[in-house]
């Protein structure tokens, strides 16, 4: 059940990415001593933030990161049939960590972070059910499950594919 739910978890974190229009290099759910698997991008979009003035530019970067944080926690609650309950504990931790880390630059204390995290939790949750995200994530899913680790090219033919009826 531990491999399943990391491939949505993971595929989720893919399917954002790719919603965005930014590649990543692989996905994997071989687990390492600190995580149940990982996404790789190619590049963080984000300057180190805690030197920088939060732009509107800067912010938008930050948001599309919460919601890549977000994202894996979302698609895996779908796949087990939680409604938003993300279950930080299981494998999502360091995604809760870094986006609390992103939005206290944004935010001004616990209640307006709490709202911030809610309102973006709510935009995420509606590109995961998209219904061809979802069968996006369901696809990718199922491929983690049989090869354990894809790489980004092989994972955008199958959104490719998804998408091109």
């Amino acid at each position: 059940m531990k491999d399943v739910t990391a491939a949505y978890h993971e595929a989720g974190h893919v399917a954002a990415y790719f919603d965005m229009g930014r590649p990543i290099r692989r996905v994997t759910i071989v687990p390492t001593k600190e995580y149940g698997g990982c996404c790789y991008p190619f590049v963080r979009k984000l300057p180190p933030i805690d030197y920088c003035e939060i732009t509107p530019s800067i912010r938008a970067k930050i948001e599309r990161e919460v919601m890549v944080d977000l994202a894996g926690c979302i698609a895996e609650d779908k796949y087990l049939g939680r409604d938003g309950a993300c279950n930080w504990e299981i494998g999502g931790w360091s995604d809760m960590d870094h986006l609390i880390n992103l939005i206290d630059h944004l935010t001004s204390g616990p209640e307006e972070t709490d709202a911030y995290i809610n309102w973006i939790f709510i935009r995420t949750k509606a590109i995961i059910n998209q219904e061809h995200v979802w069968a996006f994530i369901q696809a990718l899913a199922s491929a983690l499950l049989e090869n354990r680790t894809i790489t980004g090219k092989d994972a955008k033919a199958i959104w490719d594919a998804v998408l091109s009826p």
